[in-house]
């Protein structure tokens, strides 16, 4: 789902910068023609349309964190906790055991947050390079080489 954002984003952003190129170049043809207001309003119906898919996807990305946070004490605290619990219980297991498996249950749950939120991280990094890939292989116009 990130990667459809992200590549919605980009195609929101693109036509806006292209846009405002194509503005420059041919304002004196828009104010010849008397419809600034409507490149104007154009060029604003673009930016709202960034500004949306830039805040779903911030929304998303939060939404991944949290339940990122709980899959992790789901899948790595709460057993540790259960176990550690039931071992004091039957009295088999220090004090010094229990701080150790507290301390380990916090660092790998970190870990594992850490690599859900790399990879997907890794797969923005992936997206800007089809991009690349994408825009490397445009032939240009003639007149343009």
């Amino acid at each position: 789902m990130r990667r459809v954002l992200i590549r919605h984003e980009a195609s929101a952003s693109t036509p806006i910068i292209d846009r405002f190129c194509d503005t420059t170049a041919g304002l004196t043809y828009i104010r010849a023609s008397k419809i600034e207001q409507d490149m104007k309003s154009l060029f604003d119906e673009k930016v709202e349309q960034n500004i949306n898919i830039s805040l779903l996807r911030q929304g998303l990305e939060t939404w991944l964190q949290s339940r990122m946070g709980i899959l992790s004490i789901v899948l790595v605290e709460i057993p540790c906790f259960v176990f550690a619990l039931l071992s004091i219980i039957e009295s088999k297991i220090n004090i010094v055991a229990l701080s150790v498996l507290i301390t380990q249950t916090n660092s790998l749950s970190n870990t594992l947050r850490s690599a859900i939120s790399n990879l997907s991280q890794v797969e923005g990094y992936l997206i800007s390079v089809e991009r690349c890939y994408f825009f490397d292989d445009i032939r240009p116009e003639k007149g343009y080489t």
